[in-house]
């Protein structure tokens, strides 16, 4: 049986924005939209928390996830990379438990809006798609942005599949933080996210993702 669990990365330092993972919104700590999307999800069998804090474990298994251990401090700065962080837990995680995933499904908690259905619906997309080896939620963008007042064009991040490309030529999108999907044996490889990367698309009004004072402001608007 194809089995899927989910890991929700809450690293406690935050420069932009301080706590960010446990501010709250209409009463909850940020941290326990994503981790109730993940509970009520009908794909995923088991929800984990990867945080260095022992503040955001006890919030985070009130609210129904497992945190078996404490991240390693080598991934508890700013500049460590989630998939070598993911990869690091799976590792220590396996190494006290018999069973395994076949599926991993990477859910930050900065994206309070996304809900159980978008999870079923791109794990769903994924399992029907054999010929894709990850999965990555996007958005819908202008290819034109203003930095530091020079106009330039977004390059792309993932390498998408060719095929989405032609047939959306028009469009031009970009990851929006909310739901990414691995097959556990490209996921342990050098390459995470394989060689067709299938997008999942999802409205700009689901996507917020929390970074700054401004991010948060909005978000609680839209869940008020």
């Amino acid at each position: 049986m194809t089995k899927i669990i989910s890991i929700i990365t809450a690293r406690s330092g935050s420069k932009r924005l301080p706590a960010k993972n446990i501010k709250k919104i209409n009463g909850k700590e940020l941290i326990y939209y994503t981790i109730n999307a993940s509970l009520k999800s009908k794909s995923i069998k088991e929800t984990y928390v990867d945080t260095d804090s022992l503040s955001i474990k006890k919030i985070a298994e009130r609210h129904g996830a497992q945190v078996p251990f404490l991240r390693d401090k080598k991934f508890s700065h700013s500049k460590a990379d989630s998939i070598e962080t993911i990869k690091f837990f799976l590792k220590k995680l396996y190494n006290t438990k018999k069973s395994d995933a076949d599926y991993i499904v990477l859910l930050q908690p900065t994206s309070p809006l996304r809900t159980a259905r978008h999870i079923d619906k791109a794990v769903n997309m994924f399992l029907r798609r054999n010929d894709y080896t990850s999965l990555v939620s996007v958005i819908r963008c202008p290819t034109m942005f203003f930095e530091r007042n020079q106009l330039k064009k977004k390059g792309k991040k993932f390498n998408f599949d060719t095929k989405i490309k032609k047939t959306k030529s028009n469009d031009k999108f970009h990851a929006n933080g909310a739901i990414y999907i691995f097959k556990k044996k490209h996921l342990i490889s050098k390459k995470p996210y394989g060689n067709n990367i299938l997008p999942f698309f999802m409205q700009i009004a689901d996507s917020v993702d929390i970074d700054y004072a401004e991010d948060f402001n909005l978000a609680k608007k839209l869940m008020s």
